[in-house]
């Protein structure tokens, strides 16, 4: 449950990246209990809580390490508790195909990053001991700033990327095309601040990773983050299915920092564990301003 940190050098200096990164524990979910039919998975595909911070780069063939082509990263969908950028249904090969057939070849890049417990549990005790919570979003603020100083290699722009999601990602990549002063001319109050997913709308301005989003079938007015309380109630829910009830602050923190997969599944579907409103990474909860009447059209 530690905060996600940028890697900025490698040793040697020619890596091999081939070789699958493990996915997030328990991402598998929605493959076994959603989808009728198999739709197949890589069999030497690893899972790991702590290794699976982890992004794949799909570029066109022949693509020389120049540094031109537009790069898209994609976030996927899952309400914050399952999906990952193995998925067969996340594999971008057919997008990047269809980008060189148009003659408008790109890079695209699928990210991981932390769901469930290990993203979004949060509470005040685990506050206290150093683990701040929204790890889902440091995540993938991490990796778009691993793409900008790495994706040169690849052939991709690191000056020309678009975010795009669906469901869950859509609402997060909706909210990354968000500038200071759209957000401050949408949110009531005046604050630059938006609802929903990190600061990271705040990079177009500050930190400009990417340029554009795309959002598909999500907005980010779909999901509210949770308030401090509601946080509390849905860590108290998760203690009690865990038989945690009687335990020390200590041994509950152990407890989730050594979770094994076969745990994470026990964890009750109906518990929230989205994002939370810390008024760090997620600013104050803004909502969109209403219009009393319709004075033009567009």
């Amino acid at each position: 449950m530690a905060v996600p940190e940028l890697v900025t050098e490698y040793e040697p200096e020619k890596v091999d990246v081939t070789p699958r990164a493990p996915a997030m524990d328990g991402c598998a979910f929605e493959q076994s209990a959603l989808i009728q039919c198999d739709i197949g998975s890589d069999p030497d595909l690893s899972m790991s809580g702590t290794e699976c911070l982890s992004l794949n780069v799909t570029v066109p063939p022949d693509t020389s390490v120049s540094g031109v082509l537009p790069v898209m990263i994609f976030i996927h969908g899952g309400g914050f508790i399952m999906g990952g950028s193995h998925w067969p249904q996340h594999d971008p090969c057919r997008l990047v195909k269809m980008s060189v057939e148009m003659d408008m070849p790109v890079v695209v890049v699928n990210i991981n990053f932390c769901l469930g417990i290990l993203g979004n549990l949060t509470s005040e005790e685990l506050r206290k001991a150093g683990y701040s919570g929204n790890n889902s979003l440091r995540g993938q603020q991490c990796a778009l700033r691993w793409v900008n100083k790495f994706i040169g290699g690849f052939g991709g722009d690191g000056d020309n990327v678009t975010v795009f999601g669906e469901s869950a990602g859509a609402g997060e990549s909706n909210v990354h095309s968000f500038s200071s002063l759209l957000s401050e001319w949408l949110c009531e109050g005046g604050h630059t601040g938006v609802n929903l997913v990190s600061t990271l709308h705040q990079l177009s301005a500050e930190e400009p990773f990417f340029k554009r989003a795309i959002s598909m079938s999500g907005t980010p007015l779909m999901l509210q983050p949770m308030s401090a309380s509601t946080a509390e109630a849905s860590y108290n829910s998760i203690i009690k299915a865990a038989g945690l009830g009687s335990a020390s602050t200590q041994e509950r923190i152990n407890h989730f920092l050594n979770i094994s997969p076969e745990e994470l599944v026990k964890i009750p579907m109906n518990v929230p564990l989205i994002l939370f409103q810390d008024n760090d990474i997620l600013p104050q909860t803004q909502r969109l301003r209403t219009c009393e009447t319709i004075t033009s059209h567009f």
